[in-house]
C-alpha cells in the first residue's frame, strides 16, 4: 500500500512476509484504506494494490460485463461504487476521487502533494512506461549512517576524476594515486551495492557489438536436375498482401517459386513482372515451355509478343 493513499500508520505487533517473484519482503507497518479497512503498507509502493477474494469479503458485491465496458465495478455496502477500468499496461486500476482525497485530507489533517488532482493528471494515464525496480532507498537498508556516507563521499570522487572503471578505481585507491584520500575500495563496493552502476561508467562505453559476417553460401544447381528437369511448366497468378498486388508463379517440376511485387495491375506492369520471372529461370538454364494462367493474364500475352515476338 502507498503511504500517501492510506491513514492511521502504525507499526504491527505482528509482522508478515510477503514472498512475489521478486523475492520475500517483511511487511510490519499496517493502515487504514477508507472503504476498504485494514492493510499492510510499504512506504516504498506506489498504489494501492487489492485481491480480488479480500475485496469480494470487505464489498457489497463485485461485478463485470466485458460485453458491456472492460471493467471492475465494485459496489459497497453504503451503495458507493468504485470503477477499475483496465489500462493500457493491463492493469486494473482506479485512481483517486475527489471524494477520496477529501476523506484522505479529513483523516491526515492536510492535502498532501501526492494526493493532489494535478498530479494525478500528470501522472496517469499518461506515464505508461511501468518498470518494478529496487531503488536505492531499499538498497540503502542494512548499511549503517556512517557507511552511507563513506558511500556517497566514494561516488562523488568517482564522478570527480572522470568516473573510471570499478576495477581502476580500485587501483588507484589500492596504489595511494591520490593525496590524503580517505576513501577505501569497501566504500566503492558499498556505493556500487547501495547506488548501482553510476551513469557515468554506462556513456560512451557500451557500444554496439559488430554483426556477424554474413556468408553468401549458395548451392549450385545440380546437374542430375538440368539433365532431367530443364524444360518446366510454369503456373501463374496474383496474390495480394495488404491490398498490394503481387505476381506468384510456381512450376510444375522442381517448384521453384518466385515473388515479384506490382505498381498496379495493368498489362504493362504484368509483363515486367513475368520477364523477371523468365530471365530468372533462364538465367539457371531452364527452359519454360509452357504457362498456365487466368483470363486476367490476356491483355498482357498480346504485350508480350509485340515485345518479345510472337510464339
Amino acid at each position: 500500500m502507498n503511504p500517501d493513499l492510506v491513514h492511521d500508520i502504525r507499526r504491527s505487533k505482528r509482522p508478515i512476509g510477503m514472498q512475489t517473484n521478486a523475492g520475500t519482503k517483511r511487511l510490519n507497518i499496517a493502515a487504514k484504506v477508507p472503504g476498504f479497512g485494514e492493510v499492510w503498507c510499504n512506504p516504498t509502493n506506489m498504489a494501492n494494490t487489492f485481491g480480488f477474494s479480500a475485496m469480494k469479503d470487505k464489498v457489497e458485491h463485485i461485478q463485470y460485463n466485458s460485453n458491456v465496458e472492460d471493467a471492475f465495478i465494485v459496489t459497497h455496502k453504503n451503495d458507493d461504487t468504485a470503477k477499475f477500468p483496465r489500462t493500457e499496461e493491463g492493469f486494473c486500476a482506479c485512481k483517486p476521487t475527489g471524494k477520496h482525497i477529501e476523506q484522505m485530507v479529513h483523516l491526515k489533517g492536510s492535502l498532501l502533494p501526492e494526493l493532489s488532482e494535478r498530479h494525478w493528471k500528470s501522472q496517469w494515464p499518461n506515464n505508461r512506461h511501468v518498470s518494478f525496480m529496487s531503488s536505492a532507498k531499499e538498497n540503502m537498508m542494512g548499511h549503517t549512517p556512517h557507511q552511507l556516507k563513506d558511500a556517497k563521499a566514494a561516488r562523488k570522487l568517482h564522478r570527480a576524476i572522470g568516473s573510471p572503471s570499478l576495477e581502476n578505481m580500485k587501483m588507484i585507491l589500492k596504489q595511494n594515486l591520490i593525496e590524503n584520500c580517505t576513501v577505501t575500495t569497501k566504500d566503492v563496493e558499498t556505493a556500487e551495492r547501495v547506488f548501482r552502476p553510476d551513469v557515468g561508467i554506462l556513456k560512451g562505453k557500451t557500444v554496439r557489438k559488430k554483426s556477424p559476417i554474413v556468408k553468401n553460401d549458395l548451392v549450385e544447381m545440380p546437374p542430375e536436375i538440368l539433365e532431367r528437369h530443364q524444360d518446366i511448366v510454369l503456373e501463374i497468378d496474383l496474390m495480394f498482401v495488404n491490398g498490394m498486388p503481387m505476381l506468384m508463379s510456381v512450376d510444375t517440376t522442381i517448384k521453384f517459386r518466385s515473388l515479384v511485387p506490382l505498381k498496379d495491375q495493368t498489362a504493362e506492369e504484368l509483363c515486367k513482372a513475368l520477364d523477371v520471372v523468365l530471365r530468372k529461370h533462364n538465367k539457371n538454364k531452364f527452359r519454360v515451355n509452357k504457362i498456365n494462367c487466368d483470363q486476367h493474364f490476356k491483355p498482357s500475352w498480346r504485350m508480350s509478343k509485340t515485345t518479345w515476338g510472337s510464339g
